[in-house]
This record gives structure tokens, C-alpha cells and sequence, in this order.
């Protein structure tokens, strides 16, 4: 399922003509940023119970992961520089439809709308920039896209915690919304000279595929978000079957679709790969992981600790400036020592410092900064290793896959990891405010850092099983 782009419509467009796309993928990452690290503050201001707030932050992660390979191929067929402008301009209104919720239930649907916008405009920004540029000038401009997406999870914590530190609780998370929504129009402003790109082959559309995935992952996530608020009353039951239904009628339509030639949005036969089973196991897990602990750590430290959202984003600092500097070495990294056991030893240090972190939750010093001051050396380091761990995964999977089907497979793992956000937030989001009513948020975040520890090891083991099959994959193309 490969497409043939049209030549450049503009090879003489340098890279700084595309910042508005390297603001689409700051987006990518900065919106759910925001949102965690807003939660409190949110919270407060509406009322919301623990399994509203996670709701709510879900909600987006939900939207963002169903539309992005609809969106992607939607893109190759009427233009990318079109729909990238309908996406970010979506933003822009669904910030401030966000900014202005009156109550809950608003605040999830303008949050599902906000995921879908963002789902449009992301897969428009590495495609535009493939098709754009070859050789140094395109290494450069996909150095800027990653680049531009770890700065997404500092831009948000610091949007959030100045505007909300100087506004207060009322105010702050909501002009924080629309600071957003004013980033996005300038965006909008600027991509008019983004050049217009398109494929000369784009694949089929798959409405119903798209529709059902929405509904399933959507109805999954309301399910576990209010499940432990409503002790898993009948209601709750009726969603999560209703998410059953969805899922169950979406495995059928896909294999009947391939079947007939389609181009399903979850190709069974790709899904069915070894290595792609084994891949995309491993986005779940890391991924479950990772939206759970941004989530929770804007808890511990605002509601656990008495921090301010600006005093909880200070000291996430740290990790989040790792992570982009892990980002900037993982080539050197795996290129001396190799994708598979970069990952398999970057997961087995996650493990440790979990560890670590979990010991300081349960037997740490009490007190106001204690617990923020004990994190950050090995919170420093978590950001390194989870760079090492997130930055090679999808080449080692691609690696280990047909390269008939890599663009496919990029398009597979960026649906994983949005959807994996969010049910790690629905989750073990709601596993920490559940335990934190009875024995306090220290104890629940070491509880759920230690669940994490078993996430870390099945993730190595994984990569070790994954290495031996790129192994393969690559002696037989060799052949």
C-alpha cells in the first residue's frame, strides 16, 4: 500500500517557509501536555469528579488516535497543504470552544472535537515535508519535525503553568486554551505558503472503518474513565459493551473490506505480521505508561503536594529537557549499538528508576518540595531512557516489516500511541485517584510505578524478540 507523490510543487521552498507545520507537530504533543497539566486546575473550576477529569483528558487522545490514518490518506487525495490549513484552523476554534465549557460534558465534546483537529493537521506535516525536500536539506527538516515535538511537552507545561500561576485556578487553565487557540490562527496565517502536495495514487477511503474505530476507542475509554467513579454500575457496563459491539463489527468490516481489494484503516494481514503484533505491543505498553504518568504526576505534585500547576511544571522541567536531549543522541546511540538492545537496555533502566521513584513514594520524606527534590535525579535520567526507548522503536519494527508497507506501518504506530495515551490516562490515571482517596497520592503513584515496572520488562523482552526477527527480515531481503 504505497503511494507515488507528484513532484514538488515549489523545490525552491527553503525550510524555514514551513514553521506553520512544525507548529502542527508542537501541537501533537503540547495539547495533551496542556491538558495534564491544567487537570487540577480544570477540576476545580468545574467540578469535576477524578473520573470526569480523566474523561476529559481522554477524550482528546481518543479523537486524535481514530482519524489520523483516515486523515493521512484523505490528505494524499484532495491535498495536504488544504486540509493541514482545515485542521489547524479547527484547532483554533476547538481551543476556544475548550476555553469556554460551562461544564463537563461540554469540556469532553469540545476535547473530542480539539483530538480530531489535531488528528487532521499532524499527518499533513511529515508527508508535506517528505514530498518538499531529498537528501541533507530533508534529514534537517525531519530533525525540526522531531525537535518541534518535544518541545510540544515543555510548551504546554509552561503555557499552562505561567498563565494559570498569574490568573489563578478560574482563569489560568482557560487562557491557557486560548493562548493555544491563538497560536494555531497564526499558524493558519502562515501555512498559506506552504506548498500544495498531493499523491498521484492515493489509497481508498475507509469511512465506515474510520467511524466504528472512533466509536470503539471513544466508548472504551468513557467506560474505564468513569468505571471507578461508579463502582462499574450497569450504566458503565452498557458503554463498555457498546464498545465491544464496535470493536467486534470493525474486525469484521476490515477483513471483509480487504478481502474485496480495500484499503482498510487496520489491514488484518498487516496487523497479523509477527512483527507487527510484537511492535505495536510495544507502542500499547510504553505508551499506557507514558500517559499515565503525565497525568498522574500533575496530581501528586498539585493535589498530593499543594503545588502550583507553574511549581509542578518546574519540576517536570528536568525530564522533558532530557527527553529532548535523548531525542538529539538516540541516532548516535543506536547507530554504535543497534536499535533492538538500545531498547531492550533502555527498558530495563526504565525499570530501574521506577523502582527508585516508587521507594521515594513510599518510604520518602514528607513535606512540601521533598518528594519534587528526591525526583530529580532520577527523573532526569527517566527522560533520557525514554527517549532511547521511544525514539528507535518504530525503525526497528519498520526494519522487521516489508518496506512495502512502512508508510502504513508509521501510520499504525502514531494511531497506537494517541489511543494508548489515553487509555493509559482512563487507566492507571483512575487507578491513582482511586487509591489516593483511601491511602494518599505518594502511595498510588508507587503503586502504579511499580505496575509500571512489569510494562518496562515486558517492553525489553519484546525488543529482544523484535531484534531477532529484524535480524531475519533483513537477511532474507539481503538474499
Amino acid at each position: 500500500m504505497t503511494t507515488t507523490d507528484a513532484p514538488p510543487a515549489d523545490p525552491e521552498v527553503g525550510i524555514a517557509a514551513l514553521w506553520p507545520l512544525y507548529l502542527g507537530s508542537f501541537f501533537s504533543t503540547s495539547l495533551m501536555a496542556l491538558s495534564n497539566t491544567v487537570a487540577p486546575a480544570t477540576q476545580a473550576a468545574l467540578g469535576a469528579t477524578d473520573s470526569e477529569l480523566a474523561l476529559a483528558t481522554a477524550a482528546l487522545g481518543a479523537a486524535f488516535a481514530s482519524g489520523l490514518v483516515f486523515a493521512g490518506r484523505l490528505g494524499d487525495r484532495i491535498g495536504r497543504r488544504l486540509l493541514f490549513r482545515s485542521g489547524i484552523a479547527s484547532i483554533a476554534v476547538a481551543c476556544v470552544l475548550v476555553a469556554f465549557a460551562p461544564s463537563v460534558p461540554v469540556l469532553v465534546a469540545a476535547r473530542f472535537v480539539l483530538g480530531a483537529a489535531a488528528a487532521v493537521t499532524l499527518p499533513q506535516v511529515l508527508a508535506t515535508i517528505q514530498h518538499t525536500f531529498d537528501g541533507a536539506a530533508r534529514a534537517r527538516a525531519i530533525g525540526w519535525y522531531g525537535a518541534s515535538s518535544g518541545f510540544g511537552t515543555i510548551g504546554g507545561l509552561a503555557t499552562g503553568g505561567v498563565l494559570v500561576d498569574a490568573l489563578g485556578t478560574a482563569g489560568g487553565w482557560r487562557a491557557s486554551f486560548l493562548a493555544f487557540a491563538v497560536f494555531a490562527g497564526l499558524g493558519w496565517f502562515g501555512s498559506r505558503r506552504v506548498p500544495e502536495t498531493r499523491s498521484n495514487a492515493p489509497g481508498t477511503l475507509d469511512h465506515t472503518g474510520t467511524v466504528l474505530l472512533a466509536v470503539g476507542l471513544f466508548t472504551l475509554i468513557v467506560g474505564l474513565s468513569l468505571g471507578p467513579g461508579r463502582d462499574w454500575s450497569g450504566d458503565v457496563l452498557a458503554v463498555l459493551g457498546l464498545a465491544v459491539v464496535a470493536f467486534t463489527a470493525l474486525g469484521v468490516h476490515q477483513w471483509r473490506l480487504e478481502r474485496r481489494g480495500g484499503e482498510p484503516v487496520l489491514p488484518p494481514s498487516v496487523l497479523g505480521m509477527p512483527a507487527m503484533r510484537i511492535g505495536l505491543a510495544m507502542v500499547v505498553i510504553f505508551f499506557v505508561g507514558f500517559g499515565a504518568f503525565m497525568f498522574d504526576f500533575a496530581l501528586i505534585t498539585q493535589r498530593g503536594h499543594g503545588l502550583s500547576v507553574l511549581e509542578s511544571g518546574a519540576a517536570l522541567l528536568l525530564c522533558c529537557v532530557a527527553f529532548v536531549v535523548g531525542m538529539r543522541l538516540t541516532p548516535r546511540v543506536v547507530g554504535r549499538f543497534g536499535g533492538p538492545r538500545v531498547l531492550a537496555a533502555a527498558a530495563l533502566a526504565q525499570a530501574v528508576l521506577l523502582a527508585v521513584m516508587a521507594t521515594i513514594s513510599f518510604v520518602g520524606p514528607a513535606g512540601r518540595w521533598s518528594w519534587e527534590l528526591w525526583f530529580q535525579v532520577p527523573g532526569t535520567v527517566y527522560g533520557v531512557v525514554l527517549a532511547l526507548e521511544f525514539g528507535p522503536l518504530l525503525g526497528v519494527v519498520m526494519d522487521a516489516v516489508p518496506k512495502e508497507i512502512a508508510g502504513l506501518t508509521g501510520g499504525l504506530f502514531s494511531t497506537m500511541q494517541q489511543a494508548s495515551v489515553a487509555i493509559g490516562v482512563a487507566t492507571l490515571g483512575g487507578l491513582l485517584t482511586t487509591i489516593a482517596a483511601t491511602s494518599g497520592f505518594d502511595t498510588a503513584f508507587g503503586v502504579v510505578a511499580v505496575i509500571n515496572i512489569a510494562g518496562a520488562l515486558g517492553f525489553g523482552a519484546a525488543a529482544v524478540v523484535l531484534g531477532r526477527r529484524s535480524r531475519a527480515q533483513g537477511a532474507a531481503q539481503g538474499a
